[in-house]
């Protein structure tokens, strides 16, 4: 939902990383700890997060 949310806002675009996720859910330090023990949520992170130039690349669309 958070990752939708950004794709689909109007506002100034923000490279979707795992930490910037994370600190939309008040979970930075948890996931940042704990991402090793949760491999279907580091998983799903790993596929959504964007490099840099794939995030450009949307800002410029």
């Amino acid at each position: 939902m958070i990752v939708e949310a950004m794709l689909n806002s109007n506002e100034k675009p923000e490279r979707i990383t795992i930490n910037l996720i994370g600190n939309k859910l008040g979970m930075r330090g948890f996931l940042e700890k704990h991402l090793e023990k949760m491999p279907l949520t580091k998983q799903y992170l790993d596929s959504v997060k964007e490099s840099k130039r794939d995030f450009q690349l949307r800002g410029i669309k």
